[in-house]
């Protein structure tokens, strides 16, 4: 007996066992078959079911005469997807016969089961080594986070907070509030810090963030001149992290993780003199109350101990002045200010009443975006009133390519080789609109889990339902009422076969519009 109906016949048995405690979906589900298989197991006897097609009938893969060159590709190239894998069978083979991304995808992962090829990641990471612990009041860390939250009236606010944390205790502080840190915020936030240690330490680590830099070049950084006069009368060392090396200062980048998943989450948004005393408690509570991860000592404990090693600190904590304000944009993409209009990147103007903030910094003016906080633009003040202050590089559409688009879409799914489908299979359904469902993916999905991500993205594929609008809902529903709520029909107009992208339209014959034409 071929070992292929050998499995088929206990597959018979084991639906057989079921049958008496599930109902078929869930048969099916157990089993990873379809319900209408399992209704024909369950109509025959083991007699019938041996003498059946279903049982003595054996299928040829479409690709099965190129499994060969799929296992050397993988075992050479374990990260590739089955996207990259079906053009280079295009490539190799010219008389590769037309097949969907689907059967690619199912013979790919066929071959990874059947020969233990899991997916790596492209590059081998990278090795590291555990730093000895620093000294009392040595060393601290600060970075930036930002979250959306829901207020009373149930609408998303964006936080902005700073956090720092003392190397050796893992003693933290942080402070929030509603707008984009600024150099004089930045400032104020330290100087709180400082008061809540009773301390400084006598170096701090930081990100290359605009709010502390305005320029770099090859390793030379210049410090921002509010920034710079702080550190100079405060006393301690600054020290500057590479650009995109997030490891060397992995301490407060855990900190920033940890009150975005602990603190913000699920909080409600009453104010933010009350969030910053809210903050204040849960750090009590379990921020520096309770014992650390990796050091298993309380942070609370230990900073008994290191603040008797920190530097004094006795300037005056003025609270910042320097608020930063909103200008309407116009709809040639400027603000006017003092007289004068400065320009904005194309696309700013989005809507009557939308703004931008500003921010004025020693003799530049600072725009940043309303809704994200990020800088968009930065000008010299002009001392002349009346004139146009133009960035030329703002007549530019600023926009990610869609490659960057792709890989960020890809990285919220953390790479799943689904994610490499589902975004092929979007291109060819929508070709005019994948940028705009793109950008819907990246702006709504980010709300929710991995987990819910990937299920809403798997049914999205089994229905073949390719809207980025839709798999927002589904993500949304399994989110509050778990899977068992989802229940939709393909919409009008979907294509119900992948086959039928294979499909050639008829093309009229020349010679008649030649016979109808004088």
């Amino acid at each position: 007996m071929k070992d292929t109906t050998l499995n088929k016949i206990v597959m018979w048995y084991k639906v057989k066992e079921l049958s008496g405690k599930m109902n078929k979906t869930q048969i099916g589900k157990s089993l990873g078959i379809h319900r209408d298989t399992v209704r024909s197991y369950l109509s025959m006897t083991l007699e019938e079911y041996e003498s059946s097609n279903i049982c003595n009938r054996s299928y040829k893969k479409k690709l099965q005469s190129y499994s060969d060159y799929v296992l050397k590709e993988l075992k050479l190239y374990p990260f590739l997807s089955s996207p990259q894998i079906h053009d280079h069978l295009k490539e190799c083979f010219p008389d590769l016969p037309e097949i969907s991304e689907r059967t690619v995808y199912n013979f790919v992962e066929s071959i990874r089961d059947e020969y233990k090829i899991p997916k790596t990641a492209e590059f081998l990471p990278r090795q590291t080594m555990q730093m000895p612990l620093s000294a009392y009041g040595e060393d601290a860390q600060v970075d930036f986070g930002e979250k959306l939250i829901l207020n009373e009236h149930g609408r998303y606010v964006r936080i902005y907070f700073f956090a720092i944390v003392l190397c050796r205790s893992r003693y933290k502080f942080i402070y929030l509030q509603t707008t984009p840190f600024t150099t004089e915020s930045t400032v104020y936030a330290h100087s709180l810090a400082f008061q809540y240690f009773g301390g400084m330490p006598k170096r701090i680590i930081y990100d290359q963030d605009k709010v502390l830099l305005k320029s770099e070049n090859l390793g030379d950084l210049l410090m921002t001149s509010g920034f710079k006069s702080f550190t100079e009368q405060s006393g301690f060392e600054v020290t500057f992290c590479r650009k995109q090396d997030p490891q060397s200062k992995g301490k407060v980048e855990n900190v920033v993780k940890y009150v975005k998943n602990n603190f913000l989450k699920g909080r409600t948004y009453r104010g933010i003199e009350g969030l910053n005393e809210e903050v204040l408690g849960w750090l009590e509570r379990t921020g520096n109350g309770k014992k650390h991860a990796a050091t298993r000592l309380v942070p609370a404990e230990e900073f008994k101990i290191e603040s008797a090693y920190l530097l004094p600190y006795s300037r005056i904590i003025e609270s910042p002045q320097n608020r930063m304000k909103p200008y309407t944009v116009r709809k040639d993409n400027t603000i006017a200010f003092r007289g004068c209009f400065y320009s904005l990147p194309l696309g700013s103007y989005k809507m009557p009443g939308c703004k931008v903030l500003v921010e004025i910094a020693d003799d530049f003016l600072n725009l940043y975006d309303e809704s994200t906080g990020k800088q968009i633009a930065s000008h010299q003040i002009s001392p002349i009133k009346g004139v146009l202050v133009q960035n030329t590089d703002h007549r530019r559409i600023k926009s990610d390519s869609l490659k960057e688009m792709e890989e960020k879409v890809l990285s919220i799914f953390d790479y799943d080789e689904k994610t490499s489908l589902y975004l092929d299979l979007l291109h060819r359904d929508k070709p005019r609109y994948y940028r705009d469902n793109l950008q819907v993916i990246l702006k709504k999905m980010l709300q929710y889990d991995l987990s819910t991500r990937k299920q809403a993205l798997n049914k999205c594929i089994d229905a073949q339902v390719y809207h980025a609008g839709i798999m927002n809902e589904i993500a949304g529903t399994l989110d509050k009422k778990g899977d068992a709520a989802i229940s939709f029909s393909l919409p009008i107009g979907s294509v119900k076969n992948l086959r039928d992208y294979d499909m050639t339209p008829v093309k009229s014959d020349l010679r008649t519009y030649q016979n109808l034409l004088p």
